[in-house]
């Protein structure tokens, strides 16, 4: 699974879908900018910061996680939110793009 948080956007991409998921801004308390898991590895990317006394911007590096599980429950608010949808996503039979296709 391949997982995209990116908290300022209040996004949660879940392999290609992505979804408004506003539990996520709870993530800027913690100075987390965005989370990206690969399936078995990932990172936290962190906020940056002006530091104007310096005249730059500062930010901590990206540290890299084994362990998706403080992050799953964004991930189970985005499988709610995906099933409560009127219409899902998926590839047209062109490739081209993606339409709107009401569910059975």
């Amino acid at each position: 699974m391949r997982v995209s948080i990116i908290a300022p956007d209040q996004v949660v991409v879940v392999d290609g879908g992505a979804l408004v998921i506003t539990m996520v801004l709870e993530l800027l308390t913690q100075d987390i900018h965005a989370v990206q898991w690969y399936g078995d590895f990932g990172e936290i990317e962190f906020a940056t910061h002006w530091l104007p006394d310096e005249q730059r911007f500062d930010r901590k590096p990206n540290e890299r996680i084994t362990d998706f599980s403080e992050f799953q429950k964004y991930v189970d608010r985005w499988h709610q939110a995906k099933d409560t949808l009127m219409f899902t996503w998926t590839p047209n039979e062109a490739g081209l793009g993606r339409f709107p296709v009401k569910p059975e």
